[in-house]
């Protein structure tokens, strides 16, 4: 078995402080981690390579554990030393490990005879943790390859793992540097490519409310017909900077993300829309002004002009301007009727100066944010 070991330094930037913090965990204690193999069945492939990524004193350094044989005893040992650097590390990192890398290492570990510490660890599968933001993101699968690019990240390998099958049957019979240099690239390239994915948690906790509102403005634009269209752009600060822009466009509303700032733009509405009052019970309908009066002041009424309030005619018509809401923001809501599914928050003069409540309003939007 042959072990390379290199300091990366690039390893390291400022969006993995963010990970690591809203994790809760020390990069001195996390291992990032990518195996490869000569096919996807324990019982009839052999594990050829470790690369393990692991933080000492100021940068992150690489340790690859490679076979020089197609042997039992070159799998064992990949397999202890690998677990010897995992012994003074609690955490995991990878891409999809969670489906193949640690199943497959726990059975050779059971095969081997060798004692695995992974089960013990913390696991986090970088694509199970993004996953949940897939739709924002323009690419045809979610793939790991597919998604470096996102993150500013050209890999120098263009093999994949099935070629490199060939590569190591070559390396194990001739021994060739080529070879042998091939091999670690792919894994060194898998490796340090998780490092940039981890800027794409920044949008995961954005959506998770975790941003600071900046301001509003009132946007006027004219269409393509020669109306005056009116639309609210609503700026927030991300918890960390992207590499790259990112946009999610649909009908009602535009989201872009650049650097260090996040920006929604929303068409405001005008119109007449209806708050329905929760306790419809304390309530009377006026048919007459088609709307809904408490009982206190419906007892001035006519009981002629007046009948008992349903949940669906238990309301107050607002004329105004509008937004749409997504979500349950603890703010005023109104709707077109009963039985809509959308929601609206009215732009008032309080709502507008209101850091807070546009605080509250985009927290909902952005953590329910429909996909297309």
């Amino acid at each position: 078995m042959l072990t390379i070991a290199s300091f990366y330094s690039n390893f390291y930037y400022n969006c993995i402080d963010h990970f690591f913090q809203k994790n809760s965990i020390s990069k001195e204690r996390t291992l990032f981690f990518d195996i490869e193999t000569t096919g996807l069945s324990h019982k009839t492939s052999h594990l050829y390579l470790i690369g393990a990524a692991v933080f000492e004193k100021t940068s992150f350094k690489l340790y690859q554990f490679l076979a020089e044989h197609e042997t039992s005893e070159e799998e064992t040992a990949l397999l202890q030393s690998f677990y010897k650097l995992c012994s003074d590390r609690d955490c995991l990192i990878h891409f999809n490990g969670t489906t193949f890398d640690i199943p497959y290492l726990l059975h050779k570990s059971t095969q081997y005879q060798v004692s695995s510490p992974l089960l013990s660890m913390k696991s986090i599968d970088l694509y199970r943790t993004l996953r949940p933001i897939s739709f924002l993101l323009p690419v045809s699968d979610f793939k790991q390859r597919t998604l470096e690019p996102l993150c500013h990240y050209q890999r120098l390998d263009t093999m994949d793992g099935k070629q490199l099958i060939q590569v190591f049957h070559s390396f194990a019979s001739l021994h060739k540097k080529e070879d042998q240099n091939l091999l670690l690239l792919h894994n060194h390239d898998d490796i340090e490519g998780m490092f940039h994915l981890l800027s794409l948690d920044i949008l995961k906790a954005v959506l998770n409310g975790k941003f600071e509102f900046i301001q509003s403005h009132i946007l006027k634009s004219t269409t393509l017909n020669g109306d005056i269209r009116t639309d609210i752009l609503f700026q927030f600060s991300l918890p960390s900077v992207l590499p790259t822009d990112f946009s999610y466009h649909l009908e009602m509303f535009s989201l872009t993300f650049s650097g260090h700032t996040g920006k929604l733009k929303l068409p405001l509405l005008s119109g007449t829309l209806r708050y329905f009052y929760k306790n419809y019970k304390n309530y009377y309908y006026l048919p007459l002004e088609d709307e809904a009066v408490h009982k206190s002041i419906a007892s001035y009424v006519d009981s002629s002009c007046r009948q008992k309030a349903k949940a669906s005619n238990c309301y107050k018509k607002i004329s105004g301007f509008f937004l749409r809401a997504y979500g349950n923001p603890n703010l005023s809501q109104f709707k077109t009727d009963y039985e809509s599914k959308e929601i609206y928050i009215q732009w008032t003069s309080e709502f507008s100066t209101s850091p807070e409540m546009q605080q509250e309003f985009l927290r909902e939007f952005l953590k329910n944010l429909p996909k297309k």
